[in-house]
């Protein structure tokens, strides 16, 4: 097991002006896709280094506030893994669509939005899935939302919690999920546990991070390797690895001033490459991973 972690820049050549809210990998990491405004553009990745493909597409856009870009592979089949879908082909046809984490079928999406209506005025933030498949928080400004699949394979609203205002959720097992705070004058990462039937926080838990005045951004879902167990955050101005321990509680491996908060990235799927977008410079950049 690896004691440390690094981050070894590899590429920064390539600059773009347009916005780009959405970057994602095929299943072994050789072709990127991202986007660039109005434009979705398509990368070859070898070894950490980008080549840009002559195919860029043009997409219409469904704005939920942040796109999540589904990959579609020729045969119309929708393949899950990691909280993202990846195809078996790499013909890719690229379909836009929400920044969510969902189920294979996207109704299960749409129907977390008409259910939430009943329940929050507040702008739906996120929706994701524990391993199970049983428990299905969505994720508001200063609140979440519990549903839990009953016997009849209906989604059923379990109850209702208010906590600190924060972007992204993200399950770490079927008993115990992280809340991503926004506030300015807040750097934590809450960790809550599965009490008696109830998520709970377990403040002892909390992991602190680097202080910064700023409010924080959506952009940027969380990404788990559970391999290497590895989560990859990005808070504010900084982009974290961050690893669990046996007791439960979480340590911060490394971490990476992007000088702003408006970046979009991810990592490839065997935890070897960060990638991402930044606004203030106006460029994509790669870093190898090294684990030692």
């Amino acid at each position: 097991m690896y004691k440390q972690v690094q981050f070894k820049l590899i590429d920064d050549q390539y600059q773009q002006i347009g916005l780009c809210q959405a970057i994602s990998f095929n299943k072994d990491g050789s072709i990127m896709i991202s986007s660039d405004s109005n434009i979705i553009k398509i990368w070859n990745f070898e070894q950490g280094r980008f080549k840009l493909s002559n195919s860029n597409i043009q997409k219409q856009i469904i704005l939920f506030q942040v796109l999540y870009i589904i990959k579609l592979s020729v045969d119309n089949k929708l393949n899950k893994m990691n909280g993202s879908f990846h195809n078996h082909s790499n013909k890719i046809l690229v379909v836009l669509i929400i920044q969510y984490q969902i189920n294979n079928k996207i109704n299960l999406f749409l129907e977390g939005v008409m259910k939430k209506q009943q329940f929050s005025k507040q702008v739906l933030e996120r929706m994701m899935l524990n391993h199970s498949v049983q428990i299905n928080p969505s994720c508001g400004y200063s609140h979440f939302i519990i549903w839990e699949k009953g016997l009849q394979g209906k989604w059923e609203f379990k109850y209702k919690q208010s906590v600190q205002s924060g972007h992204k959720i993200h399950f770490i097992n079927d008993q115990q999920f992280i809340w991503v705070t926004l506030d300015k004058q807040i750097n934590d990462i809450l960790v809550f546990e599965l009490q008696n039937g109830v998520f709970k926080q377990n403040s002892n838990k909390t992991i602190t991070l680097i202080k910064n005045d700023q409010c924080d951004d959506i952009l940027f879902p969380i990404i788990h390797n559970r391999d290497k167990n590895v989560i990859l955050i990005r808070h504010k101005y900084h982009i974290y690895l961050i690893r669990q321990l046996n007791d439960g509680t979480f340590n911060i491996l490394e971490s990476l001033n992007c000088q702003t908060k408006e970046t979009y990235g991810t990592m490839t799927n065997n935890g070897q490459y960060l990638v991402f977008w930044d606004n203030k410079f106006e460029k994509y950049s790669s870093y190898e991973i090294l684990y030692k």
